[in-house]
């Protein structure tokens, strides 16, 4: 992954095939590497976020498996 890039990826989904769209959370894969927080939608396993590389280095990662929460429609996403 190239130094101070966001890149959008397709990953595969964790566990689950009944789970439409949700809620990705925020976590560091790789020191100062981060998979996004986000909204998204689960298709055929896979689901669409971004990583972000905050290094001044480019950096190799293995493909990270997403856990996507279930939100229930109308459900408050802020505080």
């Amino acid at each position: 992954m190239p130094r101070r890039a966001v890149i959008v990826v397709r990953l595969p989904v964790e566990g689950t095939t009944r789970t439409k769209e949700g809620l990705t959370e925020k976590q560091e894969i790789r020191e100062e590497v981060y998979l996004a927080g986000a909204i998204t939608k689960v298709q055929a396993g896979y689901a669409i976020t971004s990583i972000v590389n905050t290094t001044d280095e480019a950096v190799e990662i293995e493909e990270p498996m997403l856990r996507v929460r279930e939100v229930e429609p109308g459900t408050p996403l802020g505080p």
